[in-house]
């Protein structure tokens, strides 16, 4: 089974994600192509509503965030240097893994389908902030999957941790879901859960979400394989629970507002 792998380029989380799924891949399925997204810049994104709300941040979140964004600087240049270490950008990990890789910066331009269809895949895996439109959802053989952090159908949508913690969620999770063109609705493939305690940044939850996005996304490539050529559209994992649905967009001022209401920091 062919797999192309769509994602984010960040230094944060992303690279030992794609680490993890590639080394522990299940037997029968190959990656063979990788599409890293940049911001684009004249688009609204998550990185660059974070980069404008530094103050909602706070100085002490942002100087911890600039310690983390060094460290991953550094990685990435003594990668680049040749030495043994992992890298500190996406791109770069794809590229130490062997994988077919390129940088794209909007996934539905004809230049990223082009590339993605190269590839012949059966299946594409999703773990980026742009919305797929029906052309790219139409190119695997049997559908796409993407890894949220979120325990879906709640908290769908942009920064789903922030507007969990926001509303003062007790359990937090990952899920993985098959894509259909109604965002973060697809039928659930599998879905990890954890209890945020007092301490827990905004940050420290993410870290947690995708720890499990690794072993999670891996396990459903597993279920997936089993299902053979199955269109995933019409597959049922057995994955179901009672949550409300519910869907956000980026953060208001009346949200980060309530965020810090309720005793919560980014980082």
């Amino acid at each position: 089974m062919r797999v192309h792998v769509v994602i984010d380029e960040s230094g944060f989380f992303l690279p030992s994600y794609l680490e993890h799924v590639t080394r522990y891949l299940p037997e029968g399925l190959e990656i063979t192509g990788v599409t890293v997204l940049m911001n684009p810049p004249s688009v609204p994104t998550v990185y660059s509503h974070l980069r404008s709300h530094r103050k909602d941040i706070g100085v002490p979140s942002c100087m911890r965030l600039g310690w983390k964004v060094l460290e991953h600087l550094t990685r990435e240049l003594a990668s680049m240097s040749g030495l043994p270490v992992r890298p500190g950008s996406v791109f770069r990990t794809a590229r130490s893994l062997g994988l077919p890789v390129r940088r794209v910066v909007l996934v539905n331009a004809l230049e990223a389908l082009r590339w993605i269809a190269s590839g012949t895949p059966d299946l594409v895996l999703s773990s980026c902030s742009q919305v797929f439109r029906k052309e790219l959802l139409a190119l695997p053989q049997i559908g796409a999957i993407n890894r949220h952090s979120s325990l879906l159908p709640s908290y769908g949508g942009i920064l789903p941790m922030f507007q969990a913690l926001t509303n003062g969620e007790k359990h937090v999770g990952t899920s993985i879901h098959v894509m259909t063109p109604g965002i973060d609705r697809g039928v659930l493939v599998a879905q990890s859960a954890f209890s945020v305690t007092e301490e827990m940044t905004l940050y420290d939850c993410y870290d947690r979400s995708y720890s499990d996005s690794g072993p999670l996304t891996v396990e459903s490539l597993l279920k997936i394989r089993d299902l053979g050529s199955a269109n995933l559209d019409k597959a049922d994992f057995g994955v179901r629970n009672d949550l409300e649905r519910s869907y956000f967009g980026l953060p208001t001022k009346e949200d980060w507002e309530r965020f810090h209401q309720a005793k919560r920091r980014f980082c």
